[in-house]
């Protein structure tokens, strides 16, 4: 068995694998604490599913819990998720993984997340690395005089893909939209002025676009 994975089997058990194991997905302990995780996974379904799921799930609470901080997941949003997600949409969580798990969390407690905070050296980000599109900006105009009007202005990118550096601005009481709320951690924030990557701009609208053709009415989300 490798060195700095410990195992033990049986009732109460529990499965801790160290981190270097952990980034090696074919290692052996990490294929064993994979299949022991699913299988406890499985076993507080079923016994939810019977009405005996409690005492299951708060074990696999403390172990889930272990594992995200394994996986680098940054201590504050752990906590939060522990508090307002259920069990099943935590684990869902942890197997979809997270983006920001890449950042470096190592100064994060339960009560802050450091990635959270913009400083001085905050630079948009590209959506590939190695990309090397422009800034794209809206007609400050045109969207100033729809404030001045006493409505809210609605961003538009062009379908077209010779177009996609073009902004368009309307009224939202004259179209339908998706709102869309983005954090700077993300690198979708921009220090300097209001404006934002084209490859970022073009992610979104494609997002919008999946969003429309799944068959989501529109109608419903006017008035976020």
């Amino acid at each position: 068995m490798p060195q700095g994975v410990l195992f033990e089997f049986g009732t109460g058990s529990w499965v801790m694998s160290a981190p270097e194991e952990r980034m090696h997905s074919k290692t052996v302990a990490a294929v064993l604490a994979d299949i022991d995780f699913s299988c406890r996974i499985l076993a507080a379904a079923l016994d939810g599913r019977s009405g005996n799921g409690a005492g299951a799930y708060a074990s696999l609470l403390l172990l889930l819990y272990r594992r995200m901080l394994e996986d680098e997941w940054c201590p504050f949003y752990v906590e939060r998720m522990r508090f307002t997600l259920s069990i099943e949409n935590q684990v869902r969580a942890f197997a979809l993984g997270s983006v920001r798990c890449a950042l470096d969390h190592s100064e994060c407690n339960q009560s802050r997340c450091v990635q959270d905070r913009a400083n001085g050296g905050y630079n948009p980000v590209h959506c590939v690395a190695g990309c090397e599109c422009g800034l794209i900006r809206p007609p400050m105009e045109n969207m100033i005089q729809v404030l001045k009007n006493g409505d809210i202005p609605v961003l538009a990118l062009s379908d077209e893909e010779d177009d996609a550096s073009k902004m368009r601005v309307y009224a939202a009481k004259d179209c339908s939209y998706v709102a869309i709320s983005h954090v700077w951690a993300d690198g979708l924030g921009n220090p300097e002025e209001n404006a934002i990557l084209r490859c970022q701009a073009r992610r979104l609208h494609r997002h919008r676009l999946s969003y429309m053709e799944g068959g989501e009415d529109l109608e419903h989300t006017r008035r976020i």
